[in-house]
C-alpha cells in the first residue's frame, strides 16, 4: 500500500478514535490537535487548539498546555511573533514552567531580541535548577551575545546533570573561540563519537586550527557521512576545499539588524531577525553575496556584507 494511503488511513483511524462530537468538550478538541500535530499536519492541528482555547469551560491545566503546544508548532513554522504570544499566555497560567520559558526564548533569538532570551533563561534555570536542556539552552545564547567565558560555564553546568553530545558541543566551541584548542578537540570527539553531525564540523574545525588538515577532512566526511542531505554541511566542506582549513573563520559578528533568511535570496523565507552584535558560528561564505551560518539550532543564510570574522 503506497505511504500517503497509509498515512491517511492511520489519520482515519485516529480522528474515529478521538475525534470530538458537536458537544465535546475542549479538552478533546486539544487532544485531536496534539494527534495530528504528532503526524506532521500542523495547519490542522492549529485549528484544533484554537477550538479547544475558545471553549470557555476548557479547565486551566489543559489551557495552559494546549497553549505551550501551539507555540511551540508556530515556532517549528518560523512564526515567532505569533509564538511568544501563545507562550506569554501560556506563561501567565503557569509562570514558572521551564519549557515554556525556554521555547519563548528560542522565539525572542529569532526576533533579534538576545538580552529578552537571556532573561527567560535565567528564569528557566531558577525555576528547574535540575534541568539540563535549560543550562544548555542558556549557553547557545550567551554565545550569541559573544560571552564565551560565560557560556562555557553553563554548558559545563549542563554536562554535570547529563554527557549529551549537544552540551559537550556547546562546551567545544566556547573552548574554540577562548583558543583552547586541545580541550575543544576532546569535546568534538566524545560527541562525534556519538553520531552528532555537528559536531563532527566543528571537530574539523578544531582540527584545522591545530594544523592538521588531513583529521579535519576526514572529520568534514564523517559528518557528512551522519547527515548526508545537510547543505550547511557540504558548503562547509566545498569552502573549506578551497581556502587553507585553518582560515575559516570560526564566527562571526553581525554588524546590523538582518533577516537571515531560509533561501539565499532577498525575499526568501525569513527564519529570524539578528540585532547588531549577535555572533553567527562557522559561517561558510561561498554563495555572491550570502553566507550560511549556524543560529539557535539551525543554519540560515545571512548577507555577507552584515558580517565582520570575530574569531581567528
Amino acid at each position: 500500500m503506497p505511504r500517503r494511503t497509509v498515512r491517511a488511513a492511520v489519520l482515519v483511524l485516529l480522528l474515529a478514535a478521538v475525534a470530538p462530537s458537536a458537544h465535546a468538550a475542549g479538552i478533546d478538541e486539544a487532544k485531536t490537535g496534539l494527534a495530528l500535530a504528532n503526524l506532521g499536519l500542523t495547519g490542522e492541528a492549529l485549528d484544533r487548539f484554537r477550538i479547544a482555547l475558545a471553549d470557555p469551560a476548557l479547565p486551566s491545566d489543559a489551557r495552559e498546555k494546549t497553549l505551550y503546544n501551539m507555540g511551540t508548532l508556530q515556532l517549528a513554522l518560523h512564526d515567532p511573533d505569533r509564538a511568544i504570544a501563545s507562550f506569554d499566555e501560556a506563561l501567565r497560567l503557569t509562570p514558572r514552567r521551564a519549557r515554556t520559558l525556554i521555547n519563548r526564548a528560542d522565539a525572542f533569538s529569532r526576533l533579534g531580541r538576545p538580552e529578552a532570551a537571556l532573561k527567560d533563561l535565567d528564569a528557566a534555570v531558577a525555576a528547574a535548577p535540575g534541568m539540563a536542556d535549560a543550562r544548555y539552552a542558556r549557553g547557545l545564547a550567551l554565545l550569541t551575545l559573544g560571552r564565551t567565558d560565560d557560556a562555557a560555564a553553563a554548558f559545563a553546568e549542563a554536562i554535570k546533570i547529563r554527557r549529551d553530545p549537544r552540551y559537550l558541543t556547546g562546551s567545544g566551541i566556547a573552548d574554540l573561540l577562548r583558543g583552547r584548542i586541545d580541550r575543544a578537540r576532546e569535546s568534538f570527539a566524545e560527541a562525534a563519537g556519538r553520531n552528532l553531525a555537528e559536531a563532527g564540523a566543528w571537530l574539523a574545525a578544531a582540527e584545522a586550527r591545530k594544523g592538521n588538515p588531513d583529521a579535519a577532512r576526514a572529520a568534514m566526511a564523517r559528518a557528512i557521512a551522519l547527515a548526508p542531505d545537510d547543505q550547511y554541511l557540504h558548503a562547509l566542506a566545498r569552502l573549506a576545499g578551497r581556502v587553507r582549513w585553518g582560515r575559516m573563520p570560526l564566527a562571526a559578528r553581525v554588524t546590523r539588524e538582518v533577516e537571515a533568511c531560509a533561501y539565499p535570496i532577498a525575499a526568501g523565507k525569513v527564519r529570524a531577525r539578528l540585532a547588531a552584535g549577535s555572533v553567527l558560528l562557522l559561517p561558510a561564505c561561498e554563495r555572491p553575496g550570502w553566507c550560511t551560518a549556524g543560529f539557535g539550532g539551525f543554519s540560515a543564510f545571512v548577507p555577507r556584507d552584515a558580517l565582520e570574522p570575530v574569531a581567528p
